[in-house]
């Protein structure tokens, strides 16, 4: 039997963002199960669509919703890549 695992962010601050921006919790999911050990989730520009499923303009809709809510710290966008920064559990005020 293969075992799925997939780490979702801590409950309640999860629960903020389903409150928050409920359209983008799918993408906000996937981005805390990818990030690395510093918070941040990189990805070529080209595979952005397929890595969350959704048109391009849609996942940086949903990156703006999330950044405009505190759940995204910055990003950072070059010619080839998307560099984006998480709010950790350790960094709320």
């Amino acid at each position: 039997m293969i075992e799925y695992f997939v780490e979702y962010p801590p409950a309640p601050y999860f629960n903020e963002v389903l409150v928050n921006c409920p359209q983008a919790a799918t993408v906000y999911c996937r981005l805390w199960n990818k990030r690395d050990k510093e918070n941040w989730f990189r990805i070529p520009k080209k595979l952005l669509s397929r890595e969350f499923l959704l048109p391009s303009d849609t996942v940086n809709r949903h990156f703006m919703a999330l950044c405009r809510r505190g759940f995204i710290l910055d990003i950072k966008e070059n010619n080839t890549t998307i560099d984006v920064e998480l709010l950790g559990w350790d960094d709320e005020e």
